[in-house]
């Protein structure tokens, strides 16, 4: 299989080039593109759910999330089946606003696709000075994801945990608590058993390995599938069109 090896600069200006060709100006592309480039320099497909996502006719997307329920420390959002890559910036700031208000907000992200976008998200939890935990579920597998930062952490951590009792069917759901204090045990909130027992993680990348990640990143660029490389270079040419003759007369004012 072939690569494309790529530096981290060359490819954040890609990826912008890309998302500004697929969302136009009817949408903050730079916000998307700063996601997607966090998930791929840490090892989580970043390029392939943008490539996923980038089926869908941009016309036919309905990029904000419907508000279902709006109280004290209490947000519940309906994403309309769209990625987290659209929306996750937006829920974090309206979370961010109402734990300010109140000292903790508990949102509830229902129908969506994509839920490893919330993880940058969490970073702008902790540079406010928030604690901050997100959970999903895949019931199929009967896994858990958790991730978690605390305040003026550069990373969270990420596990993923097999549970041997039964999930509630809630794939397309994510919850997410930002507290002022810091966050007790989510188990409560899901309704599972306790946790606790280590041999039940299959998967756990900690804040020093998403470090590393990006470490070597820096050091050595990103080697991407060359199909995928071409693919978002088709993407980003269709930023540049053809010059009209309207466009021509107004060209040098």
């Amino acid at each position: 299989m072939k690569f494309i090896r790529i530096s981290i600069n060359e490819f954040k200006a890609l990826l912008n080039r890309a998302c500004e060709a697929y969302y136009g100006h009817k949408y903050d592309f730079e916000d998307t593109a700063a996601i997607i480039q966090w998930l791929e320099l840490h090892e989580l497909m970043g390029v392939v759910n943008f490539l996923e996502i980038t089926n869908v006719d941009p016309k036919k997307l309905k990029l904000l999330p419907v508000i279902s329920e709006d109280q004290k420390k209490r947000f519940v959002f309906h994403n309309q089946d769209h990625s987290l890559i659209h929306t996750s910036s937006i829920i974090t700031d309206m979370t961010l606003a109402k734990c300010h208000r109140d000292n903790l907000c508990h949102t509830n992200i229902i129908n969506i696709l994509d839920p490893i976008a919330i993880l940058p998200s969490l970073i702008k939890c902790s540079q406010k000075g928030y604690h901050a935990k997100a959970w999903w579920t895949d019931s199929e597998k009967n896994l858990l994801h958790m991730a978690s930062i605390n305040p003026n952490e550069q990373y969270p951590s990420y596990s993923i945990i097999k549970i041997n009792t039964l999930i509630p069917n809630n794939n397309s759901d994510l919850d997410l608590i930002c507290s002022r204090n810091r966050i007790n045990s989510i188990e409560s909130s899901i309704k599972i058993q306790p946790i606790s027992n280590k041999e039940n993680i299959i998967q756990e990348i900690s804040v020093n390995e998403f470090k590393q990640y990006y470490n070597h990143k820096i050091i050595n660029g990103l080697h991407i599938k060359t199909n995928y490389y071409q693919k978002l270079l088709q993407i980003a040419d269709q930023i540049l069109v053809e010059a009209s003759e309207q466009s021509r007369l107004g060209a040098g004012e």
